[in-house]
């Protein structure tokens, strides 16, 4: 079962182990906190700061709703932007410098498939950004390199659990992966066999956007 969990990780997505904070398998507020608090402490001149793996299934009240609220985040920093997306991958959660940078507040208008969180009691800004809105937020952006060095470190882990074919689900990064597969493959140091599912937007006839 554990190879089979293992297998179904996303290849693209591998490089948050060796560029992003990891939230997975920490089961509570504070221990995604002390997480990041730990990734900024070994990394002193970080700039922003991302990460994924929060999960809805610690969280309890409103926030089960919403997700967490930004203050949690505010208390770690409000002078640089952190960025943590979901386990899922839905919803972004992020602190009150991430939304100042990004020009986000109560006001902006939102994206037609999106939900910006607000505090009903104040109509202040949550800080969990979900689906098409997430795309307000600025998301890191990695060369060519760091994505060949984060293939070659995914599939060394794959290869420690007998595996030796992956389905990559790479989405908007897909084309920057898959340089990296081929300038591995030319230097001989591709050992996985890899399939792609990108994403396909489609321009329909009456004016809206078709995501896939």
């Amino acid at each position: 079962m554990k190879c089979c969990e293992r297998a179904r990780e996303k290849a693209g997505e591998y490089k948050i182990e060796l560029y992003e904070v990891q939230l997975f398998n920490i089961n509570s507020i504070k221990g995604y906190v002390e997480a990041v608090k730990k990734f900024i402490a070994q990394h002193p001149d970080v700039k922003m700061v991302y990460g994924r793996g929060w999960s809805w299934g610690i969280l309890t009240g409103e926030e089960l709703i919403k997700g967490p609220c930004k203050e949690y985040l505010d208390a770690i920093t409000i002078e640089i932007p952190i960025v943590l997306r979901a386990h899922d991958g839905h919803t972004l959660w992020v602190n009150s410098k991430a939304l100042e940078i990004n020009g986000i507040t109560s006001e902006t208008e939102v994206p037609q498939g999106g939900v910006i969180e607000t505090d009903q009691s104040n109509g202040e800004l949550w800080g969990t950004l979900k689906e098409w809105a997430m795309w307000l937020i600025a998301l890191p952006e990695y060369s060519l390199n760091q994505y060949i060095t984060a293939m070659t470190a995914f599939q060394k882990k794959m290869h420690r659990f007998g595996i030796t074919s992956i389905l990559c689900m790479a989405s908007v990064p897909f084309d920057v992966i898959f340089k990296a597969c081929d300038e591995m493959q030319k230097a001989k140091q591709l050992q996985l066999r890899i399939r792609g599912a990108m994403t396909v937007n489609a321009f329909l006839s009456d004016g809206c956007w078709c995501h896939t």
